[in-house]
């Protein structure tokens, strides 16, 4: 784990690989819909692993408590929530080991979407990450592309929370089997 930056009081670390059916792959640098972030449906082939030297392909982690890390971006899109819960990625059942620490790997917390349980000052994760960074699209990389996030959304049936894409705190759910290139996976890591 290495401390990559520090700005405007947000400290960003970089670790971990993001490997698909076993292949190291690129972290995007332009993670929206129209830029180079991967499109991939199948979440069971995913997973993240040691670091791998080479900036290309060191993820870089906000830091949002001890211990608690969410990705600066999306690193895949076009899957669907059913695809991530299906592989263990959403609530944290999956269990990985990097650089020799233990991690669970899951979805960030996004609210439900009932008014007051969302925007600046809330205790979700994707709120919390937007207050430490401002908005600031270049640290946290919402701009064009929503975030699955782990909550069902309150009004609609099988509709599941995505977060982000215009405004940075938008909020709107989606059907859980419904993949698209402006959707992707954030992922987090809590330390075991």
């Amino acid at each position: 784990m290495e401390l990559v930056d520090y700005m405007n009081n947000v400290k960003i670390l970089q670790f971990g690989t993001l490997m698909i059916k076993g292949c190291i792959m690129p972290i995007p640098k332009i993670p929206t819909y129209n830029g180079d972030i991967i499109g991939y449906g199948r979440a069971e082939d995913i997973c993240i692993s040691n670091s791998v030297a080479g900036k290309d392909f060191l993820i870089n982690w906000i830091e949002l408590a001890p211990d608690l890390y969410i990705a600066d971006r999306n690193l895949i899109n076009n899957i669907s929530w059913d695809s991530l819960n299906e592989a263990g990625l959403v609530f944290g059942n999956k269990r990985l080991l990097i650089d020799g620490e233990y991690y669970a790997l899951r979805l960030p917390s996004g609210s439900d979407g009932k008014p007051g349980k969302y925007g600046r000052g809330c205790h979700n994760e994707w709120d919390q990450m937007m207050d430490l960074c401002h908005e600031d699209n270049n640290l946290a990389h919402w701009y064009f592309m929503y975030n699955w996030c782990k909550e069902d959304h309150f009004e609609e049936y099988r509709n599941h929370v995505v977060r982000g894409s215009y405004p940075a705190r938008e909020i709107i759910g989606f059907s859980s089997n419904f993949r698209d290139f402006n959707i992707g996976w954030r992922p987090v890591l809590q330390r075991l």
